[in-house]
């Protein structure tokens, strides 16, 4: 057994986050464009008392993070232990954090994710990838992309990944809030915000009384195919967010914000990614994906956070191609022209002091790894 083990898994941001109405098990369909990102979370792995799964947190914002028993690193290595191991076996885990908390980049997942990776090394249990993406699919809707990394298309909950061809490196400047943002409540606001949207029916669900299409198998949900995606037509199956989990509730609706459009076309069906955006990622093309970033949480994000115009003004005045609510948000994301553009921006918003925390990243970035 390997007694001290350490895994790096990154963060993400939803080049384009389109979502379907919301289903009658309370869920939404998507289509997501993730690109993993060189800003990270580390988790290092090492044996603890038999039988005992414990986590301990450190770094930017640990404060912030959930009680242990609710921490999804811990759930992470407790489902990896249960399927593939044995009562016995222990991990005394601690998180370095570096992504934000509730910050709309997967923070969590990514933790889970590093989690299933070290777990499964400490222990040296023989499973595969996919052992992993199955485990990960199961744990939350966006912890089987930090596995993988790179860019993809996530469809379903967000789960269901296909890679997606990205060229070349792209530069982003991270605006951190002073707040986060609930997913859940998020979503919550878009219903509000979007009363007439048609529901979306349970396909793809064996267990959905409606169900057309047969649940995928298991192998298949968080499948990672290697061809190009260009112009992709979303297929139906799956339920819920990408993000992490939603509940929709009676929360006061609130006008949707001048200038903003929570509009994604029919979410009667499902949702499909921009085909521009994959053809701007196959080129390498930052002024072509600027032009078809779109996130159709947006609104209801601002809403919630409008403080957030602020600092998306200030990032287009300091020169970003685009601002860009990341997921569910609060964090603001600003693509670059290039990473002389993205030193500039930094500089500048640092200056302005309309963010808690501002950083320079890249992507594509690669998934979770041993370090």
């Amino acid at each position: 057994m390997t007694l001290t083990v350490r895994v790096r898994a990154p963060g993400k941001v939803n080049l384009a986050l389109r979502v379907g109405g919301r289903r009658q098990d309370g869920f939404h369909p998507v289509a997501s464009v993730f690109m993993a990102l060189s800003l990270t979370d580390e988790v290092t792995a090492v044996p603890g008392p038999p039988g005992m799964i414990s986590c301990a947190v450190t770094g930017f914002d640990a404060a912030a993070v959930g009680p242990e028993a609710d921490n999804l690193a811990v759930k992470a290595a407790a489902a990896l232990r249960q399927r593939h191991g044995h009562p016995g076996l222990s991990a005394a885990l601690t998180i370095d954090k570096r992504l934000p908390v509730a910050g709309g980049m997967a923070g969590g997942s990514a933790d889970a994710a590093a989690a299933l990776l070290a777990c499964a090394r400490l222990w040296g249990l023989s499973v595969t990838r996919d052992d992993l993406l199955e485990l990960a699919a199961q744990l939350g809707s966006d912890v089987p992309f930090p596995l993988v990394g790179g860019c993809a298309l996530g469809l379903g909950r967000g789960e269901r990944l296909t890679s997606a061809l990205c060229r070349g490196r792209f530069h982003w400047v991270l605006a951190q809030a002073d707040r986060g943002l609930s997913t859940a409540a998020v979503y919550h606001r878009f219903d509000r915000l979007s009363p007439d949207v048609e529901q979306t029916p349970d396909r793809g669900r064996a267990d959905s009384p409606g169900a057309v299409f047969p649940a995928p198998r298991a192998a298949d949900r968080s499948r990672v195919a290697d061809p190009p995606l260009l112009d992709h037509r979303a297929t139906s199956g799956g339920s819920g967010p990408s993000g992490g989990d939603q509940t929709t509730g009676g929360a006061d609706r609130t006008p949707e914000p001048e200038g903003q459009s929570g509009d994604s076309g029919d979410r009667g069906q499902d949702p499909q990614a921009p085909p521009e955006l994959l053809a701007a990622l196959a080129a390498g093309d930052a002024a072509g994906l600027a032009a078809s970033l779109v996130n159709d949480l947006e609104p209801a994000a601002l809403s919630l956070a409008p403080e957030l115009r602020r600092t998306m003004a200030a990032g287009l005045a300091a020169g970003a191609l685009r601002a860009l609510i990341s997921g569910s948000g609060p964090t603001v994301a600003l693509l670059a022209a290039d990473e002389a553009a993205a030193a500039a921006i930094a500089v500048r918003l640092s200056s302005e002091g309309v963010a808690r925390r501002v950083l320079r990243v890249h992507g594509p970035a690669p998934g979770a790894r041993v370090v």
